[in-house]
């Protein structure tokens, strides 16, 4: 089954600014992330982040950005943003966090694309 995968990332945590950008092994953190993504099969995969240091250092190597608003609460709203922009149907599906680079593979191989909908609850 074809699915899509959006990763959100943004700047500003008050944990821990810039993450993404953060070099792990040579590469920023998203780089990974996106790669990782990109050996799941999935038809289309892209990062949606309000930031631009973030959207430069995707573009760099090649990844696609969406940019969202500024004033999301959650990476299931900045998602959520991305979907109804896109036109993309369904209901709310895992998601796959920026700073998780590592581990298996994620849960994407049965959905058609990752995120949700604006009105559809997945959680934080």
């Amino acid at each position: 089954m074809p699915f899509k995968v959006v990763i959100p990332a943004r700047h500003g945590s008050s944990r821990l600014p810039g993450k993404p950008l953060l070099a792990i092994a040579g590469k920023p953190l998203i780089r990974h992330v996106y790669e990782r993504a990109c050996a799941t099969g999935a038809e289309e995969v892209l990062v949606a982040t309000d930031d631009a240091r973030i959207a430069a250092a995707c573009r760099a190597f090649g990844a696609e950005v969406a940019m969202t608003r500024t004033d999301h609460p959650s990476g299931t709203d900045r998602l959520a943003e991305v979907v109804a922009a896109r036109g993309w149907p369904g209901a709310a599906r895992p998601r796959w966090w920026s700073a998780t680079p590592a581990g298996g593979s994620p849960p994407f191989s049965s959905v058609t694309w990752c995120g949700c909908v604006p009105g559809a609850s997945a959680g934080r």
